[in-house]
């Protein structure tokens, strides 16, 4: 007994230093899912990738990943196989992942799969495109490393959760994602931060009734709004919850805390002026409200409410200011509107407990507990109508349906593009690159503001099927552990289907959040289910390929850094007019990565004819439904192939049709064209007159459409120069003098 008791004290011992060594894992993952949120709060939401910062975040997260991994790999770590033992009693013996112990832990192995191996698999799509010759090499890479970086996020965030130190880090580092970009978007307003498009202003009351809309470190208001209102609703859902000793200090001040952050997101909703985010955020609500239970949905309601309200109050005077209100009396109104909505849920929480114990009294003495959905639907209604009163910017512009017609047209384009390759799609920015020669109207839009129809453009259904069992997995799981993450979750993928919430990195970074802290079960709960017997996970030598491929990522990723430094200071360079230099840069930029464009472009306007012609054809290989790199190509042949030039004039304005500038631009050259090649080439001088006069037909007759279309919205205010028609007249003249077509 004696051996067995010290073997027994062993084996405790040994468990709880494995313990530490996972806490201490989960704190260091927590703190790398903090840093990467922060670091995407700050470069844009990485919405651009070819930034330093983003390219900076991303290489280095993967290529940290994918020396962990190879480590693990040449350790001889067996993952293989994973045997889980059930012993009487129900328990289980510890399974091993690596060297880390998984008895008992909260998030079950499959959850690991859920995090981050959806995000490889669509990393892969998009390298395959790459071999496959997508329509931008250089959009098609960033988005590799951008989901090997999301996938890499994804493991981080699942250690994090698997430990208790790293779960309560995660959940603060949630808070503390939320509150940078809220506190940080006020902050904008009142002047106290003045972030670079932090706010949005146009004289267009179609796209902001006051003047002004407030789009935060994402620059982008609806794209704000969204994540802002999912914040909201995660606060709302964890208020509804609370009790009145929350809110003192053997708390911590903890119901301040969150009904004070709530109402920082609640106004930053509102300054937003989102109709969509609203929209989404109200419907994610009710499905919250629904999931709560009876006793909770009364004060959810009237928290709500409440928020609202207040926020309204401190909405109405700002957005009237158009976001530029005196500091002072600003603050002021700030801190009382803020003060009251505190106070008032301190009060709600005792109040709802109070009425929680009478409700229980009731149901000891047979009352039928009834269903609350129609008091808490008519609070709800209330506080809205009296919000639309307080604040009326977001009612003026539903009121308005300017934008929604340019919508459809992008989506109906959409779907003609997405039928082109609808199984495997193609490749990064598909949109971006495609839109200008197929759009049916001139509107501006280089999104398609479809998160889900710009994955299929992107990759297809395939990757759009990979996409959507991924999405639906998370929701089912957090339904079933019934998470407060589920009405945000829903919120951000409500907005997504009506925008381009999905083009930013951090929408990706904060679904994954929302998975790993909202699946997590308390460790030993009764209600964790049983583990299958057996769980199959990554083999060495899958292992090794997935290192290399996370390391070849990141390399790829630092060269790309590096090339854009180098394109930075040579035009830095050509500025200061060292144009030897800036060359020397250039040069050096392009062989780091020669899918950039806007170097190829750089570099041949500082190169000879000669060496123009053959470098742009060869960017064509890399970007070819580029339009500028079309252009470029008939302006460097013009001198030694005429008849190149006119057929590359010719796609350049087919890659852009609603481009006054690009058709004035073809029509101005090949004009010159003609007048150069009349003498001695009369043959070669008409036939590019007679390409041009074709297209300033197609110009005028496109101007004629739009301008007898009523109802028709002109982004791009495309017309016929004044040029143009000078142009146009000029080759019409010389096709019916000279060609023998015309005559």
């Amino acid at each position: 007994m004696g051996k067995g008791g010290g073997k027994d004290g062993m084996d405790a011992t040994g468990l709880k230093g494995e313990e530490a060594v996972k806490d201490r894992i989960g704190v260091l993952a927590a703190i790398a899912c903090i840093a990467a949120g922060c670091a995407a709060c700050m470069s844009q939401g990485l919405y651009f990738k070819d930034t330093r910062t983003a390219l900076g975040l991303m290489t280095w997260g993967t290529a940290i990943t994918g020396i962990i991994v190879a480590v693990l790999a040449a350790r001889g770590r067996r993952t293989g196989r994973a045997i889980t033992v059930l012993i009487s009693g129900g328990g289980r013996k510890a399974e091993r992942f690596g060297s880390f112990p998984m008895a008992h832990h909260p998030l079950e192995l499959r959850h690991a799969v859920l995090l981050a191996a959806a995000p490889s698999m669509i990393a892969l799509l998009y390298a395959a495109h790459l071999l496959a010759g997508p329509l931008s090499v250089q959009s098609t890479g960033e988005a590799v490393l951008g989901w090997s970086f999301y996938g890499c996020f994804g493991i981080a965030a699942y250690y994090a959760a698997r430990s208790a130190e790293g779960r309560k880090l995660l959940q603060a580092g949630w808070s503390i994602i939320g509150l940078v970009l809220g506190v940080t978007g006020l902050a904008s307003v009142y002047g106290l931060f003045p972030y670079p498009g932090a706010i949005f202003r146009t004289d267009e009351t179609d796209l902001a009734a006051g003047g002004a809309r407030l789009g935060g470190l994402l620059q982008y208001p609806n794209a704000f709004g969204a994540v802002m209102g999912a914040y909201l609703l995660e606060r709302l859902m964890l208020l509804a919850r609370l009790r009145a000793a929350d809110f003192t200090r053997g708390c911590h001040w903890r119901g301040y805390i969150v009904s004070g952050s709530a109402f920082i997101y609640m106004l930053c909703l509102l300054l937003t002026e989102s109709r969509g985010a609203s929209l989404a955020t109200a419907a994610a609500g009710i499905a919250g409200l629904c999931r709560l239970r009876p006793v909770d949905r009364l004060r959810f309601a009237k928290q709500s409410g409440l928020l609202l309200l207040c926020g309204a109050l401190a909405a109405g005077p700002l957005a009237a200011s158009s976001l530029a209100p005196p500091l002072l009396p600003g603050l002021v109104l700030l801190g009382g509107t803020s003060g009251a909505a505190i106070v008032a849920a301190k009060y709600l929480a005792g109040l709802g407990r109070r009425k929680k114990q009478g409700n229980i009294h009731k149901r000891r003495h047979g009352y039928r507990n009834r269903s609350r959905f129609l008091p808490a639907g008519g609070m709800l209604l209330t506080a809205a109508l009296l919000g639309a009163v307080l604040s009326p910017g977001l009612v003026e512009r539903s009121s308005r349906l300017a934008t929604a017609s340019a919508r459809i047209h992008m989506y109906r384009d959409g779907g003609s593009l997405f039928l082109l390759s609808p199984w495997f799609g193609q490749g990064g920015k598909t949109w971006e690159a495609s839109f200008r020669s197929i759009q049916s109207s001139p509107y501006v839009g280089e999104e398609v503001h479809c998160g889900y129809l710009n994955i299929a453009l992107d990759t297809g259904l395939l990757g759009l099927a990979i996409t959507l069992l991924w999405l639906g997995a998370i929701g089912a799981a957090l339904a079933r552990a019934r998470s407060r993450m589920l009405p945000p979750f829903l919120a951000v993928l409500l907005h997504s289907a009506a925008d381009f919430d999905m083009s930013y990195g951090l929408t990706w970074l904060l679904i994954i959040w929302m998975a790993a802290a909202g699946i997590t079960r308390t460790p030993g709960c009764a209600a964790q289910p049983a583990c299958p017997s057996a769980l199959r996970l990554l083999p060495r030598g899958s292992l090794i390929a997935l290192a290399g491929l996370l390391l070849l990522a990141s390399a790829t990723g630092a060269r790309q850094a590096v090339s854009l430094s180098r394109e930075r200071q040579a035009l830095a360079a050509a500025a200061s007019g060292n144009i030897g230099q800036a060359t020397a840069l250039l040069e050096q930029a392009l062989a780091l990565c020669p899918a950039r464009t806007s170097v190829r472009l750089h570099l041949a306007s500082l190169s000879g004819a000669a060496a123009q012609a053959g470098m742009l054809r060869q960017g064509l290989a890399y970007d070819r439904a580029d339009p500028e790199l079309w252009a470029a190509l008939g302006q460097a042949l013009s001198g030694s192939r005429p008849m190149e030039a006119v057929a590359a004039w010719e796609q350049a304005v087919q890659l852009d049709l609603y481009s006054r500038q690009r058709q004035t631009e073809a029509l101005s050259a090949l004009a010159s064209l003609a007048g150069r090649l009349r003498e001695h080439y009369p043959q070669e001088a008409g036939a590019a007159a007679a390409a041009g006069y074709k297209l300033y037909v197609r110009y005028e007759e496109l101007a004629m459409r739009l301008a007898g279309t009523a109802n028709l919205r002109n982004d791009r205010r495309f017309t016929v120069t004044a040029e143009a028609k000078d142009r146009g007249r000029e080759l019409g003249e010389y096709v019916l003098r000279y060609s023998p077509v015309h005559r």
